[in-house]
């Protein structure tokens, strides 16, 4: 009975508890998962009655590894924190499965060398069944932890600034521009800027290459940004589903009533005078770009590899692998569900609650998933460690465009408004080369609906001068 129950509590997964599921998929989700039970429960009987031992050592040696990666997260826990000290390894499955078999190993060693072998499966028992109980209670993975925060406001403004940056989107003038798909890319964007009025820079950069020196100096006014700094206006966050807290925004401050749009990089939820704030959610239901799988397979396998397992990170994996699903996880969920942030945000656009709307949505980051015609493909997503610096060039060159006409779609949808200014940038470039010319190139855009005036500036600007020119002088 005890052996039965270790596996139960082992593989039991408890994140169906933390994750809205709905009831016929949580239905669907159990059968399936007895079916496996009871296939691990007559193959253990089977031992057991052959009296094969060592055989049973180590199926039981596996369930115990299974189990303590189940409960404790392995993945993010031990190998997600350290993924730049990884990096020697290029696939970065690999120390995970090491890790595993590490494991694996040592409960074979307690098992085969120690002379109590039932002293020590009733210790192992007991710390399965303290992690299965813990982790039943335990809801600082829930979903209900991921930011949706709407608070009640009788605001109405008479004009909106709305804040869009693009993650890791390389400028007109970036290398990536330089190829026969860049300038593709450029005649584009300058049609795009052309049609909708925006006054654009091509030399723009960044004085950085990172997220949160770039973002974090721009909305602070600051034209540098240092380590001092990093620690002054930012810290890590508590929050699972977040990485970390900005402290301090000098440009929120000179609002009222703010809306945000955010991902799990940077939180910006907690700053005064922000009234909404919504984080990508992959446990929600959207309206996904065609292509995309949207099936059990994707949710399940994805929301198995968010709560941080080993093994949930390579069926997520695996699933992506044999086209069985995609992912829903940032950025590649974000990144298909594209054209619903672009409906929510026109939603505030319209509805005069808020005089900045701020978003930072990780597209077009890596890993690539779109083709020629902007339908999602997940097989692109696979193995992106592997390809060329030409081919990462013409698929982040494929996604720029497809950002500017998902873009440009929404633009049309807004035309009406007249009392918006808009601010397009990207906060840093691709990073495809670890040049400036790739890694700190980005877009900047700025469109008053008022002035329908196309204006080229060559000046050569940075994203954190120009929010002072904006904002820092007022």
């Amino acid at each position: 009975m005890r052996d039965n129950l270790l596996i139960i509590f082992s593989f039991f997964p408890v994140f169906l508890f933390r994750s809205n599921f709905t009831t016929n998929e949580i239905i669907f989700i159990i059968i399936f998962l007895l079916l496996i039970l009871l296939v691990l429960i007559q193959l253990n009987n089977y031992l057991e009655k052959k009296n094969v031992k060592s055989i049973q050592i180590l199926f039981f040696c596996f369930v115990i590894t299974y189990g303590i990666d189940n409960h404790l997260g392995l993945y993010n826990g031990l190998i997600a924190p350290y993924v730049d000290d990884l990096k020697i390894f290029r696939i970065i499955y690999i120390p995970a499965i090491i890790l595993l078999i590490i494991i694996f190993l040592l409960n074979f060693l307690l098992f085969k060398y120690f002379k109590d072998k039932q002293k020590i499966f009733t210790i192992i028992f007991v710390f399965i069944t303290t992690l299965f109980v813990f982790n039943i209670f335990d809801n600082s993975k829930s979903f209900k932890k991921i930011p949706n925060i709407i608070k009640k406001t009788d605001y109405k403004t008479k004009s909106t600034d709305l804040v869009l940056i693009l993650d890791e989107m390389s400028g007109l003038n970036s290398i990536e521009s330089k190829t026969l798909s860049g300038k593709e890319f450029v005649g584009f964007a300058e049609e795009f800027f052309q049609k909708n009025n925006f006054e654009y820079y091509p030399n723009a950069y960044s004085i950085s290459d990172n997220s949160i020196s770039a973002i974090t100096s721009m909305v602070n006014f600051k034209s540098s940004f240092n380590e001092k700094d990093r620690k002054k206006y930012v810290n890590k966050s508590k929050n699972y589903f977040i990485e970390f807290n900005l402290l301090e925004s000098k440009l929120f401050e000179k609002f009222e009533s703010i809306s945000v749009f955010q991902n799990m990089h940077i939180n910006f939820c907690q700053l005064p005078n922000v009234v909404k704030c919504h984080q990508f959610n992959p446990f929600n239901s959207y309206e996904f770009l065609n292509g995309f799988k949207d099936n059990l397979f994707t949710k399940y396998f994805s929301i198995w590899s968010l709560n941080g397992s080993v093994f949930g990170k390579l069926f997520w994996r695996f699933g992506k692998q044999i086209r069985l699903s995609d992912s829903l996880i940032e950025p590649e969920g974000q990144k298909a569900t594209i054209k619903k942030t672009f409906k929510d945000i026109k939603q505030d656009v319209f509805s005069n609650r808020f005089d900045l709307i701020f978003v930072h949505i990780l597209f077009p980051h890596t890993p690539f998933g779109l083709e020629k015609n902007c339908k999602y493909s997940g097989k692109l997503s696979n193995m992106n460690n592997f390809f060329s610096k030409d081919k990462k060039v013409e698929l982040h060159n494929i996604e720029r465009k497809c950002v500017l006409i998902f873009l440009n779609q929404f633009m049309k949808t807004i035309e009406n408004k007249n009392d918006l200014r808009i601010i397009l940038l990207s906060d840093h470039g691709s990073r495809i080369y670890n040049k400036p010319e790739s890694s700190n190139s980005i877009i900047l855009a700025t469109k008053n609906i008022t002035d329908k005036k196309f204006i080229k500036n060559d000046s050569k600007i940075s994203s954190q001068e120009k929010f002072f020119d904006l904002y820092g002088k007022q």
